[in-house]
């Protein structure tokens, strides 16, 4: 029982300690944005607030962009702005975001 208690206090202290870390990769991405190069070498620097990103795209994105920042990306489509919101800051670049930004997206900051 006591080996039992043992594990799981462990295991609960690793969960927190994950926790800390992200929340913390969070706030810098916040604070000094993120950089992201794409294949053709163009520099970007990504903005956001603790509200998260917007995409604005040019023309409509092909429909497997769409679907990874739908279903990997948490993004939504407001239609009466014509764009893309994540309601969540990134850490980091994830791939849904890089395919964004490949497909000739601006990201903004979130307003409200």
């Amino acid at each position: 029982m006591v080996d039992l208690l043992a594990d799981q206090l462990v295991e609960r202290e690793t969960r927190e300690a994950a926790r800390r870390a992200r929340a913390d990769a969070i706030q810098r991405a916040i604070a000094e944005g993120l950089r992201y190069t794409t294949e053709s070498g163009a520099d970007f620097r990504i903005e956001q607030t603790e509200h998260g990103l917007e995409l604005v795209f040019p023309a409509a994105p092909a429909v497997e962009v769409r679907d990874a920042m739908k279903l990997d990306g948490e993004c939504k489509w407001d239609p009466e702005r014509r764009r893309w919101l994540r309601l969540r800051p990134v850490a980091s670049i994830e791939p849904w975001l890089a395919q964004a930004i490949e497909a000739g997206a601006t990201i903004v900051p979130r307003r409200l």
